[in-house]
Parts: structure tokens; C-alpha cells; sequence
């Protein structure tokens, strides 16, 4: 309605004007988007050089934060480079190593993301060489829980891995080296602040981080 209003308005003074003129016409749309796109991967691992990282994955040795490399500002709440391993290089650059927590102090992985908004997170969590048990990763929103998630409501992962090669996801699912990248599935969250944290470990267990991807969806 207010489209015509103005319309006929406009129409008026052209016809009652005694020295009509061309009017410039109104255009009407809509605010460009603000969406920023965020999509990075990190390959944990002992030496940068094992393996070649490809696109968008870049690579964590267990370096304290903040490191910035492929687009992204992360690292370690604490310096866990004495925790970093090489595993295999001949499978997948995600499986090749890893880097796990001290067992006895629960720490985080830090990624600086773009802004507040809804991330698909993938994750691979085990060790390609061992069994592990007592599993345990937490997403935080920083130091809160994420506002939602789906499909799991929970953005805690808990569970051990029982098959040789095999790896936890996100929704806590255990694939094989060679599965996981066709059968993993991401958990879709909301996120307020800037930041978020994979805290990992429970305590007493070691918890092993082979691979994260972050992605912007929303």
C-alpha cells in the first residue's frame, strides 16, 4: 500500500506541475547481506610436514594460542606440543596424527570464528594406532553451552573407539579410517560470541583430537 500511495502521489505533481519535469524513479530493495563465510579444517599432528594439507585445512601441532594460519586464528589453552603424535601418512591427511590432552587437567582447542551464527562442526576423535577409552569432547560457545544444536541436542561427545583405525564424530559415531569421511555426520550449531572452544578430555583419560572442520552455514 505504500508503494502505490507514493506512486500516485509522485503522478499528481507531474500532472498538476505547470512546467512538468522528468522525475528520477525510487528504486526499492532490500540490505545487502552481512554474512561472512567461514569454513577452515585443522589436521592435529606432530610436524608440519608429514602430511600435505589440502584445502581448507590447515594443520595444529598442540601450539598455545593464538597461532594464525589458513584463515584462521587458533591454537591450545595450554602448550600441548609434547602431546602431538604422527600416526600414518599414507591413508588421509585427517587421520594422521593427532594431539591429546595431559590425562589429568582438562584443556581446549580455541578457533576465533568470524562471528556469532550457526557452524557445522565435523570431528574425528580417537588415534589411528590405539584403542581409546573415556572419550570426551565439549563445544562451548566460549564458556557456555551453544544456544542450539541438531541433530544432537548435546554438544558433548562421549563414548571409546572399538575398532582398529576407528574414529568418533560428532554425534559420537565410530567410523573406520576409511568410512569416516563418507559416513560422518556434523552437528549444527548456534553460536553468540566469537569464539569457540573443544574442550577435551575428562580428567583421567587421554582424549585424542585427529581432525575439526568449522563451517558457517547461517
Amino acid at each position: 500500500m505504500s508503494r502505490i500511495i507514493t506512486i500516485v502521489f509522485l503522478l499528481g505533481l507531474f500532472t498538476l506541475n505547470s512546467s512538468p519535469q522528468i522525475l528520477a524513479p525510487i528504486l526499492f530493495g532490500t540490505p545487502a547481506s552481512s554474512f561472512t563465510p567461514f569454513d577452515v579444517g585443522f589436521n592435529f599432528r606432530a610436524t608440519s610436514g608429514y602430511v600435505t594439507d589440502l584445502s581448507p585445512d590447515t594443520y595444529s601441532l598442540g601450539v598455545i594460542y593464538p597461532e594464525t594460519r589458513g584463515g584462521a586464528t587458533f591454537g591450545f589453552s595450554s602448550d600441548l606440543t609434547g602431546n602431538s603424535r604422527n600416526r600414518d601418512n599414507t591413508t588421509n591427511a585427517h587421520f594422521a596424527g593427532l594431539v591429546f590432552d595431559s590425562q589429568n587437567q582438562v584443556e581446549y582447542f580455541r578457533v576465533d570464528i568470524v562471528a556469532g551464527g550457526t557452524y557445522s562442526i565435523r570431528m574425528a576423535i580417537g588415534d589411528y594406532n590405539n584403542l581409546e577409552t573415556g572419550i570426551k569432547v565439549v563445544v562451548k560457545d566460549t564458556t557456555s553451552m551453544p544456544s542450539s544444536c541438531t541433530p544432537s541436542a548435546s554438544a558433548t561427545v562421549t563414548g571409546s573407539t572399538t575398532v582398529t583405525f576407528g574414529f568418533l564424530d560428532a554425534l559420537a559415531s565410530e567410523y573406520t579410517a576409511t568410512n569416516w569421511p563418507a559416513s560422518n555426520t556434523a552437528n549444527i550449531c548456534t553460536f553468540t560470541t566469537g569464539q569457540m572452544r573443544f574442550y577435551i578430555g575428562d580428567g583421567t583419560n587421554a582424549t585424542g583430537l585427529a581432525y575439526i572442520r568449522i563451517t558457517r552455514t547461517a
